[in-house]
């Protein structure tokens, strides 16, 4: 590895993008875990730099398949963010709710969220407290201020799908989990 950051990064988008999976293809062998934890962070952020930077001429298309885990508890399938095209202001990802799921209850911090009900039907808890319900059905949008708590519950009984878009270019950026208000809406809603 190159010894310094501006070493690392010297020369061309090949060479940025051939030093990137190098470093990734390394992380395997690492034997305990804790010496990922410095260098693992380090990568993640070079990462993301270096997709902010990379040229695709003003447009990218981001094939179905991939997929991460977010800290809302989802597995999502990833879309147009600063980690798969350097989007800085803006993201849209896709997430599929099996019945019975259920976010975390977090908020965005100073980051607006549009969410469209793509398939099937689900309910948002959100307030101070998550104390309001809303339904969303097929074709209905759902905006949530910044700052404003929330968790989506999928009460319904079959797959739901929403596409959700973040005023932030990653989705994960800023995002505040409520632990205690997860508490509250289980106790809410299994009294129901």
């Amino acid at each position: 590895m190159a010894d310094t950051y501006c070493d690392r990064w010297a020369g061309s988008e090949e060479k940025q993008v051939s030093t990137l999976r190098t470093q990734l293809s390394s992380l395997s062998s690492w034997p305990i875990w804790y010496q990922c934890i410095g260098p693992l962070r380090e990568v993640y952020e070079d990462w993301r730099k270096l997709m902010a930077t990379i040229a695709h001429a003003g447009v990218a298309v981001i094939k179905p398949g991939q997929t991460y885990v977010g800290k809302q508890g989802f597995t999502y399938s990833a879309g147009a963010s600063t980690e798969t095209v350097g989007a800085q202001r803006v993201c849209m990802n896709v997430l599929p709710m099996p019945p019975g799921a259920v976010a975390k209850a977090h908020y965005h911090k100073a980051i607006e969220t549009i969410a469209y009900m793509l398939e099937g039907e689900c309910a948002v808890y959100w307030g101070a407290e998550l104390q309001h319900r809303v339904v969303l059905r097929r074709g209905e949008q759902c905006f949530v201020a910044a700052d404003m708590p929330h968790a989506p519950r999928n009460e319904s009984g079959k797959p739901c799908t929403w596409i959700v878009v973040h005023s932030s270019g990653s989705d994960q950026d800023s995002i505040v989990l409520l632990p205690e208000l997860d508490a509250k809406l289980a106790q809410r809603t299994s009294a129901v």
